[in-house]
Protein backbone atom coordinates (compact mmCIF):
# COMPACT_ATOMS: atom_id res chain seq x y z
CA UNK A 1 0.00 0.00 0.00
CA UNK A 2 3.00 2.40 0.86
CA UNK A 3 4.62 1.87 -2.20
CA UNK A 4 1.42 3.09 -3.78
CA UNK A 5 0.85 5.94 -1.76
CA UNK A 6 4.72 7.20 -2.84
CA UNK A 7 4.15 6.90 -6.27
CA UNK A 8 1.37 9.31 -5.94
CA UNK A 9 2.94 11.82 -3.65
CA UNK A 10 6.15 11.56 -6.89
CA UNK A 11 2.94 12.02 -9.40
CA UNK A 12 1.40 14.88 -8.16
CA UNK A 13 4.96 17.08 -6.81
CA UNK A 14 5.51 16.33 -11.03
CA UNK A 15 2.12 17.87 -12.04
CA UNK A 16 1.82 20.73 -9.98
CA UNK A 17 3.11 24.07 -11.21
CA UNK A 18 5.93 25.80 -10.71
CA UNK A 19 5.13 29.50 -10.16
CA UNK A 20 5.60 29.26 -6.69
CA UNK A 21 9.04 27.47 -7.03
CA UNK A 22 11.04 30.41 -7.01
CA UNK A 23 9.40 32.19 -4.29
CA UNK A 24 10.40 28.95 -2.22
CA UNK A 25 13.76 27.97 -3.94
CA UNK A 26 16.57 30.15 -4.78
CA UNK A 27 18.73 29.04 -7.80
CA UNK A 28 21.55 27.84 -6.22
CA UNK A 29 19.10 25.63 -3.42
CA UNK A 30 20.82 23.71 -0.65
CA UNK A 31 18.91 20.49 0.04
CA UNK A 32 20.80 19.82 3.26
CA UNK A 33 18.18 21.33 5.64
CA UNK A 34 15.24 20.82 3.16
CA UNK A 35 15.40 17.18 3.40
CA UNK A 36 15.89 16.97 7.11
CA UNK A 37 12.52 16.16 7.86
CA UNK A 38 12.17 12.10 8.77
CA UNK A 39 8.99 11.59 10.82
CA UNK A 40 6.96 14.28 12.77
CA UNK A 41 7.18 12.79 15.89
CA UNK A 42 10.90 14.12 16.25
CA UNK A 43 10.49 16.48 18.39
CA UNK A 44 14.72 17.28 18.60
CA UNK A 45 14.59 17.27 14.78
CA UNK A 46 11.92 20.27 14.06
CA UNK A 47 14.44 23.18 14.37
CA UNK A 48 12.76 26.83 13.97
CA UNK A 49 14.90 29.99 13.94
CA UNK A 50 13.58 32.76 16.61
CA UNK A 51 10.42 34.44 15.67
CA UNK A 52 9.40 31.37 13.27
CA UNK A 53 7.06 28.76 13.89
CA UNK A 54 5.77 25.63 12.51
CA UNK A 55 2.38 23.72 12.97
CA UNK A 56 1.96 19.86 12.47
CA UNK A 57 -1.24 17.99 12.43
CA UNK A 58 -1.20 14.49 12.59
CA UNK A 59 -3.79 11.66 12.82
CA UNK A 60 -3.09 7.74 13.27
CA UNK A 61 -4.35 4.64 13.38
CA UNK A 62 -3.50 1.18 14.31
CA UNK A 63 -5.47 -2.29 15.10
CA UNK A 64 -4.22 -5.39 17.79
CA UNK A 65 -5.50 -8.65 16.77
CA UNK A 66 -2.35 -10.59 17.32
CA UNK A 67 -0.90 -12.10 21.22
CA UNK A 68 2.28 -12.18 21.99
CA UNK A 69 4.14 -13.73 25.14
CA UNK A 70 7.65 -12.58 24.91
CA UNK A 71 9.04 -13.06 21.32
CA UNK A 72 6.26 -15.48 20.43
CA UNK A 73 3.04 -15.35 18.76
CA UNK A 74 0.52 -17.44 20.89
CA UNK A 75 -3.39 -17.80 20.23
CA UNK A 76 -5.97 -16.13 22.73
CA UNK A 77 -6.83 -19.45 23.99
CA UNK A 78 -3.84 -19.97 25.51
CA UNK A 79 -4.73 -17.65 27.94
CA UNK A 80 -9.02 -17.79 27.82
CA UNK A 81 -9.05 -19.70 31.06
CA UNK A 82 -6.97 -17.55 32.89
CA UNK A 83 -9.06 -14.32 33.24
CA UNK A 84 -12.60 -13.89 33.03
CA UNK A 85 -12.55 -11.80 29.83
CA UNK A 86 -10.59 -12.24 26.81
CA UNK A 87 -10.04 -8.75 25.62
CA UNK A 88 -9.55 -10.21 21.20
CA UNK A 89 -8.86 -6.77 19.95
CA UNK A 90 -7.75 -3.21 20.39
CA UNK A 91 -8.41 -0.39 18.06
CA UNK A 92 -6.24 3.13 18.81
CA UNK A 93 -7.09 6.25 16.89
CA UNK A 94 -4.96 9.74 17.74
CA UNK A 95 -4.99 13.08 16.11
CA UNK A 96 -2.03 15.40 17.24
CA UNK A 97 -1.19 18.91 16.99
CA UNK A 98 2.24 20.33 17.64
CA UNK A 99 3.80 24.07 17.47
CA UNK A 100 7.40 24.31 17.55
CA UNK A 101 8.27 28.19 18.35
CA UNK A 102 12.12 29.47 17.72
CA UNK A 103 12.01 31.70 21.12
CA UNK A 104 15.59 32.68 20.67
CA UNK A 105 18.42 32.13 18.27
CA UNK A 106 19.68 28.73 20.50
CA UNK A 107 16.53 27.11 22.11
CA UNK A 108 12.85 26.18 21.07
CA UNK A 109 9.59 26.10 22.76
CA UNK A 110 7.47 22.66 21.75
CA UNK A 111 3.68 21.64 22.90
CA UNK A 112 1.90 18.90 21.99
CA UNK A 113 -1.82 18.41 22.46
CA UNK A 114 -3.71 15.30 21.63
CA UNK A 115 -6.73 13.16 22.07
CA UNK A 116 -7.49 9.53 21.49
CA UNK A 117 -10.14 7.02 20.41
CA UNK A 118 -9.73 3.88 21.67
CA UNK A 119 -11.58 0.75 21.61
CA UNK A 120 -11.33 -2.31 23.15
CA UNK A 121 -13.81 -5.98 22.29
CA UNK A 122 -14.12 -8.31 25.19
CA UNK A 123 -15.53 -11.78 24.85
CA UNK A 124 -16.75 -14.23 27.76
CA UNK A 125 -18.73 -17.04 27.00
CA UNK A 126 -21.85 -16.28 28.90
CA UNK A 127 -22.47 -12.98 27.38
CA UNK A 128 -20.14 -13.04 24.00
CA UNK A 129 -18.45 -10.07 22.83
CA UNK A 130 -18.62 -6.82 24.75
CA UNK A 131 -16.77 -3.44 22.70
CA UNK A 132 -15.90 -0.80 24.85
CA UNK A 133 -15.13 2.55 23.53
CA UNK A 134 -13.57 5.37 25.44
CA UNK A 135 -12.81 8.57 23.70
CA UNK A 136 -10.18 11.82 25.49
CA UNK A 137 -7.36 14.02 25.80
CA UNK A 138 -3.91 12.90 26.20
CA UNK A 139 -1.73 14.33 28.28
CA UNK A 140 -0.16 17.78 27.19
CA UNK A 141 3.99 17.38 26.90
CA UNK A 142 5.27 21.10 26.83
CA UNK A 143 9.01 21.26 26.69
CA UNK A 144 12.38 23.17 25.71
CA UNK A 145 14.95 22.35 22.81
CA UNK A 146 18.38 23.86 22.72
CA UNK A 147 20.39 24.32 19.62
CA UNK A 148 24.23 22.78 21.07
CA UNK A 149 25.62 22.03 17.61
CA UNK A 150 25.07 23.88 14.23
CA UNK A 151 27.27 23.92 11.24
CA UNK A 152 27.07 23.10 7.68
CA UNK A 153 26.79 19.28 8.49
CA UNK A 154 25.80 18.77 11.50
CA UNK A 155 23.00 19.60 13.87
CA UNK A 156 22.82 18.14 18.00
CA UNK A 157 19.98 19.29 20.20
CA UNK A 158 19.22 18.62 23.49
CA UNK A 159 15.48 18.93 24.89
CA UNK A 160 13.56 18.35 28.01
CA UNK A 161 10.20 18.25 28.65
CA UNK A 162 7.44 17.50 30.21
CA UNK A 163 3.89 16.10 30.10
CA UNK A 164 1.04 17.24 32.51
CA UNK A 165 -1.58 14.98 33.57
CA UNK A 166 -4.51 15.74 32.31
CA UNK A 167 -6.26 12.92 30.73
CA UNK A 168 -8.26 10.33 32.79
CA UNK A 169 -6.57 7.35 34.32
CA UNK A 170 -9.43 6.10 36.00
CA UNK A 171 -11.69 4.80 32.85
CA UNK A 172 -14.57 2.65 33.58
CA UNK A 173 -17.05 0.37 31.39
CA UNK A 174 -20.09 -1.22 31.34
CA UNK A 175 -18.30 -4.88 31.08
CA UNK A 176 -21.13 -8.07 31.70
CA UNK A 177 -23.68 -5.98 32.83
CA UNK A 178 -21.46 -4.11 35.50
CA UNK A 179 -19.21 -1.15 35.56
CA UNK A 180 -15.89 -1.67 35.65
CA UNK A 181 -12.41 -0.35 35.71
CA UNK A 182 -10.91 -0.97 31.89
CA UNK A 183 -7.28 -1.74 31.46
CA UNK A 184 -4.01 -0.50 31.51
CA UNK A 185 -4.11 0.46 27.78
CA UNK A 186 -7.54 1.52 28.08
CA UNK A 187 -6.16 4.86 29.84
CA UNK A 188 -5.66 7.78 28.28
CA UNK A 189 -2.75 8.94 30.37
CA UNK A 190 -0.77 8.43 33.52
CA UNK A 191 -2.66 11.17 36.11
CA UNK A 192 1.81 11.62 36.91
CA UNK A 193 3.95 14.12 35.48
CA UNK A 194 6.88 12.73 33.97
CA UNK A 195 10.25 14.10 32.35
CA UNK A 196 11.12 13.42 29.24
CA UNK A 197 14.88 14.43 28.68
CA UNK A 198 16.45 13.46 24.90
CA UNK A 199 19.18 14.30 22.40
CA UNK A 200 18.29 14.39 18.23
CA UNK A 201 21.69 14.34 16.13
CA UNK A 202 21.96 15.19 12.58
CA UNK A 203 24.32 15.08 9.62
CA UNK A 204 23.43 16.36 6.47
CA UNK A 205 24.51 15.58 3.08
CA UNK A 206 23.71 16.98 -0.19
CA UNK A 207 20.62 15.21 -1.08
CA UNK A 208 20.24 13.21 1.60
CA UNK A 209 20.59 13.09 5.91
CA UNK A 210 20.84 10.84 8.76
CA UNK A 211 20.44 11.06 12.66
CA UNK A 212 19.26 9.55 16.04
CA UNK A 213 16.78 10.63 18.36
CA UNK A 214 17.12 9.03 22.06
CA UNK A 215 14.51 10.05 24.28
CA UNK A 216 13.19 8.78 28.03
CA UNK A 217 9.95 9.12 29.90
CA UNK A 218 10.39 8.92 33.86
CA UNK A 219 7.69 9.58 35.82
CA UNK A 220 8.01 11.76 39.03
CA UNK A 221 5.59 10.43 41.31
CA UNK A 222 2.93 7.99 42.70
CA UNK A 223 -0.44 9.35 41.33
CA UNK A 224 -3.63 10.10 43.17
CA UNK A 225 -5.10 6.45 42.65
CA UNK A 226 -1.35 5.39 44.66
CA UNK A 227 0.34 3.70 41.32
CA UNK A 228 3.29 4.74 39.29
CA UNK A 229 3.79 3.78 35.67
CA UNK A 230 7.17 2.42 34.65
CA UNK A 231 9.67 4.54 32.49
CA UNK A 232 10.64 4.27 28.92
CA UNK A 233 13.70 4.52 26.53
CA UNK A 234 12.83 5.31 22.94
CA UNK A 235 16.11 5.12 20.27
CA UNK A 236 15.01 6.86 16.59
CA UNK A 237 17.51 6.20 14.20
CA UNK A 238 16.35 7.96 10.95
CA UNK A 239 17.74 8.48 6.76
CA UNK A 240 15.61 10.87 4.60
CA UNK A 241 16.29 12.00 1.03
CA UNK A 242 15.01 14.67 -0.97
CA UNK A 243 13.40 14.24 -4.23
CA UNK A 244 13.46 17.21 -6.61
CA UNK A 245 11.95 20.19 -4.78
CA UNK A 246 8.78 18.88 -3.79
CA UNK A 247 9.47 15.74 -2.43
CA UNK A 248 11.57 14.14 0.97
CA UNK A 249 11.13 10.60 1.65
CA UNK A 250 12.49 8.91 4.47
CA UNK A 251 12.95 5.68 6.94
CA UNK A 252 12.86 5.60 10.81
CA UNK A 253 13.20 2.80 13.12
CA UNK A 254 11.89 2.92 16.45
CA UNK A 255 12.67 0.52 19.40
CA UNK A 256 11.19 1.46 22.81
CA UNK A 257 11.66 -0.62 25.86
CA UNK A 258 8.55 0.23 28.42
CA UNK A 259 9.07 -1.28 32.75
CA UNK A 260 6.01 -2.57 34.08
CA UNK A 261 3.71 -0.48 36.32
CA UNK A 262 6.15 -0.18 40.00
CA UNK A 263 2.44 -0.76 41.40
CA UNK A 264 -0.67 -2.18 40.44
CA UNK A 265 -3.98 0.51 39.43
CA UNK A 266 -6.01 -0.30 42.83
CA UNK A 267 -9.32 -0.31 41.13
CA UNK A 268 -8.10 -3.17 38.87
CA UNK A 269 -8.99 -6.78 39.27
CA UNK A 270 -6.08 -8.76 37.75
CA UNK A 271 -8.44 -11.98 37.16
CA UNK A 272 -11.48 -10.00 35.70
CA UNK A 273 -9.18 -9.90 31.86
CA UNK A 274 -5.15 -10.09 31.00
CA UNK A 275 -5.32 -6.22 30.10
CA UNK A 276 -6.52 -5.27 34.05
CA UNK A 277 -3.06 -7.29 35.07
CA UNK A 278 0.49 -5.25 35.44
CA UNK A 279 2.48 -8.65 34.06
CA UNK A 280 0.77 -7.60 31.09
CA UNK A 281 2.50 -4.54 30.66
CA UNK A 282 5.35 -3.11 28.82
CA UNK A 283 8.43 -4.93 27.46
CA UNK A 284 10.71 -4.53 23.96
CA UNK A 285 9.58 -3.43 20.78
CA UNK A 286 10.73 -2.31 17.37
CA UNK A 287 8.95 -0.73 14.30
CA UNK A 288 10.64 0.43 10.88
CA UNK A 289 8.47 3.00 9.70
CA UNK A 290 8.75 4.62 6.02
CA UNK A 291 6.97 7.61 4.80
CA UNK A 292 6.91 11.13 2.36
CA UNK A 293 6.45 14.79 2.30
CA UNK A 294 4.98 16.90 -0.40
CA UNK A 295 5.90 20.64 -0.23
CA UNK A 296 2.60 21.89 -2.12
CA UNK A 297 3.46 24.15 -4.28
CA UNK A 298 0.29 26.14 -5.41
CA UNK A 299 0.02 29.50 -4.14
CA UNK A 300 -0.83 30.61 -0.78
CA UNK A 301 -0.26 26.69 0.15
CA UNK A 302 3.09 27.08 -0.81
CA UNK A 303 4.01 27.32 3.05
CA UNK A 304 2.19 23.48 3.48
CA UNK A 305 3.86 19.96 3.51
CA UNK A 306 1.49 16.77 3.44
CA UNK A 307 2.76 13.76 5.26
CA UNK A 308 2.00 10.21 4.84
CA UNK A 309 3.87 6.89 6.94
CA UNK A 310 3.36 3.51 7.13
CA UNK A 311 4.95 1.81 10.44
CA UNK A 312 5.11 -2.24 10.76
CA UNK A 313 6.79 -4.44 13.62
CA UNK A 314 10.07 -6.43 13.10
CA UNK A 315 10.50 -7.25 16.99
CA UNK A 316 8.84 -7.97 19.83
CA UNK A 317 9.56 -9.12 23.12
CA UNK A 318 6.64 -8.05 25.88
CA UNK A 319 5.98 -8.94 29.23
CA UNK A 320 3.33 -11.28 30.06
CA UNK A 321 0.81 -11.22 26.98
CA UNK A 322 -0.26 -8.57 24.78
CA UNK A 323 -2.18 -7.33 22.00
CA UNK A 324 0.36 -6.01 19.24
CA UNK A 325 -0.63 -4.18 16.03
CA UNK A 326 0.68 -5.23 12.57
CA UNK A 327 1.03 -1.66 11.16
CA UNK A 328 -0.10 1.54 11.54
CA UNK A 329 -0.74 4.18 9.39
CA UNK A 330 -0.30 8.15 9.82
CA UNK A 331 -0.93 10.91 7.91
CA UNK A 332 -1.02 14.70 7.98
CA UNK A 333 -0.31 18.75 7.25
CA UNK A 334 2.36 20.62 8.00
CA UNK A 335 2.50 24.32 8.01
CA UNK A 336 5.68 26.58 8.05
CA UNK A 337 5.41 30.46 6.82
CA UNK A 338 8.15 31.03 3.92
CA UNK A 339 11.13 33.02 4.66
CA UNK A 340 10.57 36.25 4.00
Amino acid sequence: MIDRLLILVVLLSMASPGHATKQLFPDQFDYRRYNQLAGPDLLAQDWQEDGKYSLSIRYQSRSAETFYQGEKEVAGTTIQDDYTFLATQYDHRQLDVTVTSGISATSNFVLRIGAVDKTIHLKDDAEGTTKVQKKGLKDIYAGFVIKAIDTNDWRMNMHLGMFLPVALTNISGTVGGDSQTLGYVMQHGSNSASLMPGLGVSRYFYRWSAGLEATAVIPLYPNDLDYLLGKEMHLKPWVSTAIGKSVSVYAMGHYQKVERPKSAHPNMDASLAWTRDSRNVGGSSADIAVGAYLQVDWWRFAQYRLFIEQRIPVYRNLNGTQLQHEQQLSFGLRFQPIKK
